[in-house]
């Protein structure tokens, strides 16, 4: 019997369980991770250059990176050979049919913070208007979030955006086709903020200086092909440091199947995956953290519900690629990961705030790219070696609302049915073409691309967060499910609106509020064990 039984062990898990460290608390984790292998002895560029040796490193045994060129778009993280630990047994315990949408799922140690963007933004007092909460109430887990992460940036033109933050580490150095971009918008700043935008540093969880036990980042570029490192954050960091002092007890390899209150708790059905037999888990409380999909897929089949269509949101994406002519033919830059700016849209054209990312494209595979180019095969390779250095894609975040088309249910097999309609897009893609061609730069609108629903992986709202729950599957502002007295959920799936921005670094906030507010509450009714000592 445990007080607390964490359920999955990505971003929001492992936040819940850094939140109950030293208590009688348990996470339970599918746990796949990456095989222990020798670190790359170059960097991605020396990599590239040196040809077969590094053909099974960056391409894989059986061209895993080639996965674009003739099957479903794939992001580049995750069709790395050495990061596919990532999605590995998804089809086994999380069969989706999808119409619409593109849906994953993670049972990584870490869930797919393995393989993220690393971006982490304070929501607004703005995007929280519809939430049963206020910044005041995150505002101590972000703080106690930054201080363990270790988060690089600066406060500028975008601060209004992205709140005053102290104590940040200074930003990731920008490659020099993003310096232009900067040093235009500084020079040119009355016309981009007369267009409705600001440019700025992007809030990254990747360190410039050492941090604890971490080091700083390297500038090998091999974030996208890498698992393991250390300076780019992840969750399973925490959560390995947490097993090592055990502060937790860690329970691998088993799935929930499915949970049921008892008297004075909740029992929880588990297969564990090890010895393929079912186990009975006890605790006080449960919180459920396995992520919005998974955590939905398990709510229902613990009602036995093939009925219920519960809501879904996602940030849509788009993407404008623009050329700069100063960096055509330049040697590709060692400067800067993926990432290199953050540019906010506030004006006519949206109701609401619009967050983009600026990426660099030399830190991908020329295959990545083959099919954009109108060439013949060989001709596409030639011009990517060429524009690849500069060229930079603007990614959009569109704010996800509940719409009755949106929706998720569990059917009685077993397969979670996902039917989404994407918005019409293209009027703020046309207002950023014009004005970087005004710019100087070379972009069309024809070359802009709308993919799939679901590709932002920022899945929320499954089961959402009202300030008095009035029906099945909504949770209150403490993540208590409405017709339970032990069941919590803290991941994004409580979320009742998505905003345009990276939820990563809020649903950990929030998580861990969640968290502690449980243990108050259980601490305070006096039904806790004394602590027992965990073990990993």
């Amino acid at each position: 019997m445990f007080d607390y039984l964490i359920i999955g062990a990505g971003a929001a898990g492992t936040a819940a369980a850094y939140a109950l460290r030293g208590q009688n608390v348990a996470v339970l984790d599918v746990g796949n991770t990456f095989s222990s292998r020798e670190p790359f002895r170059a960097d991605l560029y020396d990599l590239k250059r040196s040809g077969p040796p590094a053909a099974e490193e960056l391409l894989g045994k059986d061209f895993e990176s080639l996965h674009n060129v003739s099957n479903t778009y794939l992001m580049p993280k995750l069709k790395a050979p050495l990061l596919r630990y990532v999605i590995a047994e998804e089809e086994r315990f999380a069969p989706i049919e999808a119409n619409g949408f593109f849906a994953k799922s993670s049972f990584a140690k870490g869930g797919f913070a393995n393989v993220w963007g690393a971006q982490v933004y304070r929501f607004t007092e703005q995007e929280l208007e519809k939430f049963p909460l206020s910044r005041k109430d995150l505002d101590p887990t972000y703080d106690e979030l930054q201080d363990h992460i270790g988060i690089s940036g600066t406060n500028d033109d975008l601060e209004r955006y992205f709140g005053r933050s102290e104590n940040l580490h200074a930003p990731v150095s920008r490659a020099p086709i993003s310096d232009r971009v900067f040093k235009r918008y500084h020079a040119r700043k009355g016309f981009f903020q007369r267009r409705g935008f600001r440019i700025g540093e992007p809030r990254l969880a990747v360190l410039t200086k050492d941090h604890g036990e971490r080091p700083a980042y390297k500038y090998d570029g091999l974030e996208f092909f890498q698992p393991g490192n250390r300076s780019v954050y992840s969750p399973a960091y925490t959560l390995d440091e947490l097993i090592a002092k055990k502060l937790i007890t860690y329970l691998p390899r088993r799935f929930a199947v499915r949970y049921e209150e008892v008297a004075g708790g909740v029992s929880v059905t588990v297969e564990n995956l090890s010895t393929g037999i079912n186990e009975k888990i006890e605790a006080r409380a449960v919180i459920l953290a396995a992520g919005p999909l998974n955590t939905a897929r398990l709510v229902l089949s613990s009602n036995g519900d093939s009925d219920t269509k519960l809501p879904i949101l996602d940030n849509e994406i788009s993407y404008v690629p623009i050329l700069d002519p100063l960096g055509i033919g330049s040697p590709n830059s060692r400067r800067g990961l993926s990432i290199q700016l953050a540019m906010v849209y506030e004006g006519e054209l949206q109701p609401h705030p619009i967050m983009c990312t600026f990426y660099k494209t030399a830190g991908v595979l020329r295959s990545d790219l083959l099919l954009d180019f109108p060439l013949p095969f060989r001709a596409n390779f030639a011009a990517a070696r060429y524009v690849l250095p500069a060229l930079s894609v603007i990614q959009l975040w569109y704010p996800g609302v509940v719409k009755s088309e949106n929706y998720l249910k569990l059917r009685a097999d077993g397969v979670m049915q996902i039917n989404y309609r994407r918005e019409e897009q293209g009027t703020l893609e046309k207002h950023i073409v014009n004005t970087f061609l005004l710019s100087g730069y070379l972009t069309h609108l024809s070359l802009c691309r709308y993919p799939l629903a679901g590709n932002s992986f920022h899945y929320a709202g499954t089961l959402p967060m009202v300030e008095k729950p009035e029906r099945k599957y909504q949770t209150d502002r403490n993540g208590a499910l409405f017709g339970t007295s032990r069941v919590f959920v803290a991941d994004a799936s409580t979320f009742p609106e998505l905003p345009s921005k990276n939820l990563t670094f809020t649903t950990m906030a929030n998580s861990m509020r969640i968290s502690k507010g449980v243990m108050q509450s259980l601490q305070r009714d006096g039904e806790t064990y004394s602590h027992l000592g965990a073990v990993s």
